[in-house]
């Protein structure tokens, strides 16, 4: 099973080796010299957060949930990863428009779309986290019929 007692090791590597691409991508000024790794960071990003949230809510131990269906379980994975997308989104606005003093207003409509597609991306990643999570249970529930 892919989320066994080796995952906690796994997501702790994948959460440095991601922010250490995303450090090395900003001073690099990667993120504007190569337009699609914005969307491969957010998509990877979904996935780390989908995958902490998988963690924390089932196999941490300190949350005590019943066997939550399909649906309530994709609710949640994907819930929390919107969440933490948006909040990453006020983020990077604010860094724009505070610290770069970057005229993020004058690209409100550029900076929409790239927003939405950031949101999206960070969705989709989550998507396959979960899905990929829901398949593994269903799996391990039938190997223990």
């Amino acid at each position: 099973m892919i989320f066994g007692i080796r995952f906690i090791k796994f997501l702790s590597f994948f959460f440095v080796v991601f922010f250490v691409a995303h450090g090395v991508a900003l001073y690099s000024f990667l993120y504007w010299k190569v337009s699609w790794l914005d969307i491969v960071m957010h998509f990877l990003g979904g996935a780390l957060v989908a995958s902490a949230m998988v963690w924390w809510v089932y196999f941490s131990g300190r949350i005590s949930l019943p066997r939550l269906s399909f649906f309530f379980t994709l609710t949640l994975i994907l819930g929390g990863v919107a969440l933490i997308g948006v909040l990453w989104e006020f983020f990077e606005f604010l860094v724009d428009k505070f610290i770069t003093k970057n005229n993020y207003i004058d690209l409100l409509q550029l900076g929409v779309i790239d927003t939405m597609k950031d949101l999206f991306m960070d969705i989709l990643g989550g998507l396959a986290v979960g899905l990929l999570f829901l398949y593994e249970r269903k799996k391990q529930t039938k190997e223990q019929t």
